[in-house]
């Protein structure tokens, strides 16, 4: 008859999943056979152990055979053993030897006592497996047949031989394997073990002390030593292990990779191949258990930067949680993008040698637009549609169409707040950025709570849904006092605005890359400014001169600028076209400035049509000017056929006339009286003398056109304008008083 416990054992927490299994699974199966011997029932056969075995471990146990001994010592040898999965679990047994040899002590056993002097496993292969929910295979729960028997001394000592164990989490392409382990136990419970991490053809020497196994069984704690060696991951973990209520291992870790994206991919992650030649590492404490992992102040860096973490890393979800917070010095928004690392600062843009814009002379444009006209020309319809088509046509790539990298947003969820001292985008001086994140199945939603742009400052909200085949993203960006040069030298290339501006932008889109997301940005964006200047001209000079510098053409100097009191612009945006809403306005002292038309975002070209105004007097009617081409080197020239076939020309002129007869103030910047009569001649004349030097086949041009019915399509101002640039016709002589000799 079984020997009465007064105590009925505790039931103990899993602890380390090696020992848990090793004790439950095969240990209770030594055990089941030793007690059939302390008490030899009517028949030692199989069955009886297997059924002993498995209301231990709570889980189906399968003996092939057992061989059991008395003489000369006690012991137990099970052949071909295998504990069941659990219950819904595909694959193979949670655990399977080859052989277990146990030498179980004569007196103890004599007397209703279990106690195993040693213990040699064969071949262990444990199979490790977490579905789907984080719910794992090796959570045992023994039946109530493991609660009765005879008291049983735990291992003195064992020893492993050439043991595989493997993981294989939901979803992964290949499970982790850890084979050839070779472990020994002592009496004391010192543990040591050693195995090859053996992953995608690659492989690492791993190495656990564990300072006393009985203790940790016990429910209580013991120092840990977690040695790796390999190709790819190099380091130790030095800890306190337990396996009480809290279940967890402590302490502190220090590990190095040489390649954060070999090391993902040597593990089977999926991730970009913009992460293969940066090293990492992994330093600071931890406190690991069952359900995730708490990091206090641990730092993680990739190549050059570095994050300090401090929260909790959740393992027992669909996907690793992290909630906490991150510090991170450095964040490359080019690379998340699919577009490269800057490289070093350039220079001032006073020393930069490409600032050059292509400006059309004004006899190219004037010489164009009278060749194009005929007695059924249609003034200004042929450039609008021309206009509406270059709108509507598909541009070329302009923008990267290399695939976005987002995969760094599907690997794991994230809630918390990330700090970051730069932002990486282009050459913009972004610092000391707060955003607060959630992250859940691919879809961002950050909030930019606190970012510095130079002296300025900026709020705004992303949402990227990376969970959809066609990722999408959703902007709004405030920003207040911020520079205006860098923004614009970033979009265009040039420093053409300097000045401190506010900007509102809305937007959203969605693509696979960069120039599918150009091509399908709606939303809404305004950009004001005050007391800026205009880099590159000084357009008072240029207008005041329009005859000589849009003949010769324009050149940008750098040096050169005109400054305004306020800039308003505002766009709407569909489809990656931004259109003038109602447009850009320019004030001043020196000139002002109105600009409709509309900039492609895709295509990274403009189409704009300009009028300038040189303020205060000697002033004159607005100059139309068209820019157009690639925004990184426009074309600029004058708009003939604004200036020959529009009546807003005569319009302001007559506002100004109106004005001064009413005593309004516009009367101290209209034109002059002359104006009135002769805009074009009295205006553009008084600012600056037409040029001497008007190509032969100009004059010829214009006196064709007059003389045709084509003249008739262009405005009075535009004809009077013509006439201009014609040579003064010579005075015929005064008839002679004399009278003809006669023959």
């Amino acid at each position: 008859m079984a020997a009465k416990q007064d105590n009925p054992p505790k039931k103990r927490g899993a602890g380390s999943i090696i020992l848990r299994l090793l004790l439950v699974g095969i240990v209770g199966i030594v055990v089941a056979a030793g007690l059939l011997i302390a008490i030899p029932p009517a028949g030692l056969i199989k069955d009886q152990i297997e059924r002993a075995a498995s209301a231990a471990a709570g889980r189906t146990v399968t003996i092939s055979d057992a061989d059991v001994t008395i003489w000369p010592l006690p012991a137990v040898k099970l052949n071909t053993i295998e504990v069941a999965n659990a219950a819904g679990v595909n694959g193979p047994p949670v655990v399977r030897a080859q052989s277990v040899n146990a030498r179980l002590k004569l007196k103890p056993l004599l007397s209703g006592k279990a106690e195993i002097e040693s213990l040699e496993i064969i071949k262990p292969e444990i199979n490790l497996a977490q579905d789907a929910n984080g719910k794992g295979n090796w959570s045992f729960e023994p039946g109530s047949a493991a609660q009765a028997g005879p008291s049983v001394a735990l291992l003195t000592a064992a020893k492993i031989t050439d043991g595989v164990l493997t993981y294989a989490a939901a979803g992964s392409k290949e499970p982790l394997r850890i084979e050839k382990i070779d472990g020994t136990f002592e009496p004391s419970g010192k543990t040591d073990a050693t195995g090859v991490l053996a992953h995608n053809g690659e492989t690492a020497n791993i190495s656990l002390a564990l300072k006393d196994a009985l203790a940790v069984a016990g429910g209580q704690k013991s120092d840990v030593k977690l040695t790796v060696d390999g190709k790819h991951l190099k380091g130790e973990v030095n800890g306190v292990a337990s396996n009480a209520a809290t279940k967890e291992l402590s302490g502190d870790v220090t590990m190095t990779s040489g390649s954060i994206g070999d090391l993902a991919r040597w593990l089977g992650a999926d991730v970009s191949a913009t992460t293969a030649n940066q090293a990492g590492s992994v330093t600071g404490k931890f406190k690991a258990s069952a359900s995730g992992i708490v990091l206090d102040g641990t730092d993680i860096a990739i190549g050059t930067e570095k994050g300090h973490f401090t929260g909790t890393l959740v393992l027992d979800g669909a996907r690793p949680k992290y909630q906490g917070s991150v510090a991170v010095s450095r964040i490359d928004l080019n690379s998340m993008l699919g577009g490269t690392a800057p490289g070093p600062k350039s220079a001032a843009p006073e020393a930069e040698e490409d600032l050059e814009l292509e400006t059309a002379p004004a006899w190219d444009g004037l010489r164009e637009t009278l060749k194009g006209l005929d007695n059924s020309a249609a003034p200004g319809a042929a450039p609008e549609a021309a206009a509406a088509s270059a709108a509507s046509a598909k541009p070329a790539a302009s923008w990267s169409e290399a695939p976005i990298d987002l995969k760094i947003l599907q690997g794991a969820d994230f809630d918390g707040v990330i700090t970051s001292d730069q932002l990486v985008l282009g050459k913009l001086d972004l610092k000391n950025a707060e955003i607060r994140a959630k992250l859940v199945n691919g879809k961002l939603d950050a909030q930019l709570q606190k970012l510095t742009m130079g002296a300025g400052s900026a709020t705004g909200k992303l949402t990227i849904d990376s969970s959809k085949p066609v990722p999408s993203a959703e902007v709004a960006l405030n920003l207040v006092n911020v520079a205006a040069e860098p923004i614009i030298t970033e979009i265009a290339g040039k420093p053409l605005l300097a000045g401190t501006s506010n900007v509102d932008i809305t937007a959203s889109g969605e693509g696979k890359s960069q120039n599918d997301l150009a091509s399908s940005i709606e939303g809404k964006a305004n950009f004001r400014m005050s007391k800026g200047f205009i880099r590159g001209f000084d357009v008072r000079s240029i207008v005041s001169n329009w005859w000589n510098s849009l003949t010769g053409g324009l050149k940008f100097d750098i040096n050169k600028k005109t400054g305004f009191e306020k800039l308003d612009a505002q766009y709407d945006i569909k489809k990656g076209l931004m259109t003038s809403s109602p447009g850009l306005d320019i004030g001043g002292n020196e000139v002002e400035v109105q600009s409709r038309g509309n900039v492609s975002l895709p295509a990274k070209r403009i189409n704009q049509e300009i009028r300038v105004k040189v303020v205060p007097p000697p002033s004159a009617p607005p100059i139309p000017v068209k820019i157009s081409g690639a925004w990184s080197k426009p074309n600029i020239s004058m708009d003939w056929g604004d200036l020959l076939f529009s009546s807003r020309v005569s319009e302001a002129s007559a506002g100004a006339s109106m004005a001064r007869e009413s005593g309004s103030d516009m009367a101290a910047t209209a034109a002059p009286e002359a104006v009135a009569s002769d805009p074009i001649a009295g205006g553009f004349q008084e600012l600056a003398p037409k040029p001497d030097d008007i190509p032969d086949d100009i004059k010829a041009e214009i006196k064709r056109v007059l003389a045709s019915g084509a003249a008739g399509s262009i405005t009075p101002e535009g004809k009077a304008l013509l006439e201009t640039l014609l040579p003064a016709a010579s005075p015929e002589p005064p008839p002679s008083s004399e009278t003809p000799a006669t023959p």
